[in-house]
């Protein structure tokens, strides 16, 4: 690969993180006025906790697997029934944000396996 283009990749890899690590904490934020709210802030900080982590540390595909299986598995368990009205239901919107995180964990893992495998390296 070029190395200018292995650097725009790197940059524009850092820009996901970036927005996405605004983008849950301030979700997070905006739970603290709920009553369940110590729940749904854990639930948006540990997706950002998870991103700085996998910037600062070396973090494994595999220890990821499981934290984005119960995600994924909430999400879907808090899906509306279809025909229902579910921006009127909290627990539908709740469950839209949960699934907000597991399609963010999982588009994830695949950039942490192409950084595994050195295609979002930057060389310089």
């Amino acid at each position: 690969m070029p190395p200018l283009l292995a650097k725009l990749l790197w940059i524009f890899d850092l820009g996901l993180d970036v927005a996405a690590l605004w983008l849950f904490t301030w979700m997070g934020s905006l739970q603290f006025n709920d009553p369940d709210a110590l729940s749904w802030v854990a639930i948006y900080f540990l997706v950002s906790l998870i991103i700085v982590l996998s910037r600062v540390k070396k973090l494994s595909v595999f220890a990821l697997f499981p934290i984005t299986l119960v995600y994924t598995i909430t999400a879907l368990l808090m899906l509306p029934d279809f025909g229902s009205d579910w921006i009127a239901s909290e627990e539908a919107r709740e469950g839209v944000g949960v699934g907000i995180c597991a399609i963010w964990l999982i588009f994830m893992s695949f950039r942490m396996k192409f950084r595994d495998l050195g295609y979002l390296k930057a060389r310089v």
